[in-house]
């Protein structure tokens, strides 16, 4: 990654509704795979990508996809560019009616 996308990814994840869709594709990815991703590892977002490619789960496929459209256009673009997490987070996890 060069350092221009690595300082927009740094920037991006500032934010607090971005850095809570990486807790959360972390969240995923070390239910699903067991692995558990570093939030100071450069390669993060990019590892977060990887295994949202391998995934079974829908959740983590979208809940990824803005940090997806970052690092392939370099911003966020579009519908992306105010994501909230009405949008993405509230329906990753079953709500307490559905578990109980």
């Amino acid at each position: 990654m060069d350092k221009v996308l690595l300082n927009r990814c740094r920037n991006w994840m500032l934010r607090a509704e971005n850095l809570s869709i990486v807790r959360e594709c972390r969240r995923l990815v070390q239910k699903e795979f067991g692995v558990t991703l570093h939030i100071n590892d450069e390669r993060m977002l990019e590892k977060i990508c990887e295994f949202a490619a391998r995934s079974q789960e829908r959740s983590l496929q979208r809940v990824a996809l803005p940090i997806e459209r970052l690092l392939m256009y370099g911003h966020l673009s579009g519908e992306f560019d105010d994501m909230s997490l009405s949008g993405v987070l509230t329906t990753s996890r079953p709500s307490a009616r559905a578990v109980g």
